[in-house]
């Protein structure tokens, strides 16, 4: 790995706003998540629950309307205070970024070997001898015929073989830190579980942290040391793997989960659903912002926001009822 040893992602009391015609939207609000040297964490929740609004404002690519406060650290650096320059030589560099669509994140007009063999600017090797790091990178990310691939363009490539390319691309340097955005999004169930075994297997062998997020609640489980549920821009619940798929204590992470169909036991016509819908982001209500939703909720959830309490650690819930819960 480049420059110092990595000591981990700390972000603190993130909060990303979106100023638009109809006023803010308070898209992320006191969000806190830790990702420790070599560790996997998983980043769950429904779409709208603001992973998107994160991912972006840790990688510098949020947009012009965005107005982000808190702390983003990396290896004790603070990314949100970074010039653009030295944000440029981080990303690629010791932070790479796996996106939901390679379609759209290879570029359609140049082949895969001269995409491959670019990105390695900065390594002072030989044109020769970046293509043949990039045959080396397609062979370990189980990319067929990796020679003849490097000619191909993005457009000649099954879904699951862009993908491979991307994470190829994206661990060349080695990171510190991978993100993976949705990685299997776009994959049928096949390839979900191929490229599920092919980031564990490189996690182990770069040694890099993953922040992996995804929908994919089988994925998670498979992969991740630790789970951040995101409930409408806030942090419903965090901890171990075996904290939140074995004994989650906040309702919304306890619904969540039964709504995966892996989980379902019994044959049935209707998927499981949490009722109601994501709150208007514009107002945001004084009490617990899962309340409207939660089938448990007291007068005390509606009235006051819980605090997100440190119950051990690395693991916190915001749930008025949380020691209930976890007595019961």
């Amino acid at each position: 790995m480049t420059g110092n040893a990595f000591k981990g992602l700390n972000v603190r009391g993130l909060s990303v706003d979106y100023q638009t015609a109809s006023g803010k939207v308070h898209a992320l609000r006191n969000v806190d998540l830790d990702v420790p040297a070599g560790a996997v964490v998983g980043i769950v929740g429904e779409s709208g629950c603001g992973k998107s609004s994160l991912i972006s404002s840790i990688i510098g690519q949020a947009p012009d309307n965005a107005q982000i406060s808190g702390r983003i650290d990396f290896n004790h650096q603070s990314l949100l205070e970074l010039p653009p320059d030295r944000m440029r030589d981080l990303m690629g560099q010791r932070i790479s970024v796996v996106f939901q669509d390679p379609m759209t994140s290879l570029n359609p007009i140049r082949s895969i070997g001269r995409q491959m063999i670019d990105i390695q600017y900065r390594t002072g090797r030989g044109r020769a001898e970046k293509r043949e790091y990039a045959i080396e990178m397609l062979k370990k990310v189980g990319v067929s015929d990796p020679a003849d691939r490097m000619n191909q363009y993005a457009f000649q490539l099954s879904g699951g073989m862009r993908q491979r390319v991307s994470i190829a691309m994206a661990l060349m340097a080695r990171p510190d830190l991978l993100i993976a955005d949705e990685p299997t999004t776009a994959l049928d169930t096949t390839l979900e579980v191929q490229i599920i075994r092919l980031l564990k297997e490189l996690q182990k062998e770069i040694g890099c942290s993953i922040l992996l997020v995804s929908h994919h609640l089988g994925m998670i489980a498979e992969l991740c040391d630790y789970v951040v549920v995101l409930y409408a821009g806030e942090v419903a619940e965090a901890g171990t793997v075996r904290d939140i798929f074995h004994h989650s204590l906040h309702p919304y992470t306890r619904r969540l989960l039964e709504c995966d169909p892996g989980l379902i036991e019994k044959v049935t016509r209707r998927l499981p659903t949490i009722a109601g819908e994501i709150p208007n982001l514009l107002q945001i209500s004084p009490g617990c912002i899962f309340a409207p939703r939660c089938d448990c909720a007291q007068q005390a959830c509606l009235a006051r926001r819980p605090p997100l309490l440190q119950l051990g650690p690395g693991r916190r819930v915001a749930c008025h009822r949380a020691a209930e819960l976890d007595a019961a």
